[in-house]
Formats: structure tokens, sequence, C-alpha cells
């Protein structure tokens, strides 16, 4: 069976400031709240983990952080330099 990688791997070209993506307050909801009032800030080179059980949403927060999904509420900003 085929696995994704469930890694999003924070690449930088140059030096960038102290944030690599900064979500702020996001939200999205299926039939279901899956994330609401989110917010996190990551920096080059920090390293993270989402944890929880099937159909938590994990998938779903990493694509919404992505950009591969539409918030219902919230911004993503990501450095200019980044590349996930």
């Amino acid at each position: 069976s085929s696995r994704q990688n469930p890694f999003i791997r924070f690449e930088y070209e140059k030096k960038l400031h102290n944030i690599a993506v900064v979500a702020d307050r996001i939200s999205k909801k299926y039939e279901r709240q899956i994330f609401n009032d989110f917010s996190i800030s990551v920096q080059p080179g920090e390293r993270i983990a989402i944890i929880g059980e099937n159909g938590a949403g994990k998938t779903t927060l990493l694509r919404s952080l992505l950009g591969k999904l539409t918030l219902d509420h919230g911004t993503v900003k990501w450095a200019e330099n980044a590349n996930a």
C-alpha cells in the first residue's frame, strides 16, 4: 500500500526572518467543526507534529495550511521565501 508522507517540510532558499508560516484564527467545518479559531506560528527549521485519531482533521489542517482547502475563517501567511 502506498502511504503519503504525513510531514510538511518547511524549507527555505534565503534566510527568513523569524517565521516560516503563521495561521491566524483559522476555522474549517464540514458536517461538523473540524477546527475553530486555531492559531499557530512556525519558525524556520522548527519541527511540529500533528497527532490525533483517524478522522480528527489532521489532513484537513495540513491541506488548509498549504492553501489546498478554502478556510471558513482566518488567514494563513507564508514567508516570502518558504517552500512547503
